[in-house]
């Protein structure tokens, strides 16, 4: 687990990019599945939060856990 630090209002870790502060009893991460456990479990895509975005990414062939990063929007840089 990485040690982050406040500064100046800003979380940032030990390399000086600006991070989320991360906390035990936060949300788990952001999307909550990648794309490709989401095609493993679901029959279609329509189950999709974000269904629209999502299948457009995959029409255009861009890698499933991609798609999906990118269909919710990243809200997190993560390590």
């Amino acid at each position: 687990m990485l040690n982050f630090y406040q500064s100046g209002g800003i979380n940032i870790c030990g390399c000086g990019c600006p991070c989320a502060l991360l906390e035990s009893d936060e949300e788990p991460p952001y999307p909550p599945f990648t794309g490709l456990e989401f095609l493993d479990t679901h029959d279609t895509i329509d189950d999709h939060p974000y269904a629209t975005a999502f299948s457009k990414f995959l029409a255009v062939g861009i890698d499933s856990d991609t798609a999906n990063e990118l269909a919710f929007g990243i809200r997190a840089i993560r390590y």
